[in-house]
């Protein structure tokens, strides 16, 4: 029985949507997790696009999610690490809100609801212990 256009397009629209590429940041988790090298992560990938599975971002984009993680003033090489300490917490606040926002969750910090972009004001109910805020997180 030959296939009909109608057949056509509905296949295309399965395909496109039963398979949902990881973002950098998913796959850095994954990378993090798996203690996997830049070649093991490369292998993986390249199966997986053999498959008709392209799931995994680029290895460069990995890598990108990862600097992001890092401010500009740390220093990191083979031997040591240098910080400031405000610079660390500064950071770790910011991957903080930018997780908790991928999970369309709101937390509160210092009594202020803290939104994605900490310059906007939030008013939404807190996740953890249900208080309103129209504040603005500073």
């Amino acid at each position: 029985m030959p296939e009909q256009d109608g057949d056509k397009e509905i296949c295309k629209m399965i395909d496109s949507k039963s398979l949902v590429k990881f973002t950098a940041n998913e796959a850095l988790s994954i990378f993090i997790s798996c203690n996997l090298t830049q070649a093991s992560y490369q292998f993986i990938r390249n199966i997986a696009r053999q498959k008709n599975a392209d799931i995994f971002p680029t290895y460069d984009e990995v890598l990108c999610a990862k600097n992001e993680c890092f401010d500009k003033e740390i220093n990191v090489d083979e031997l040591k690490a240098e910080v400031n300490v405000q610079d660390l917490l500064n950071i770790t606040a910011r991957r903080l809100i930018q997780i908790e926002s991928f999970s369309n969750k709101l937390t509160m910090l210092n009594g202020k609801a803290a939104n994605e972009v900490c310059e906007n004001s939030a008013s939404k109910v807190c996740n953890i212990c249900g208080a309103k805020s129209v504040n603005q997180l500073i």
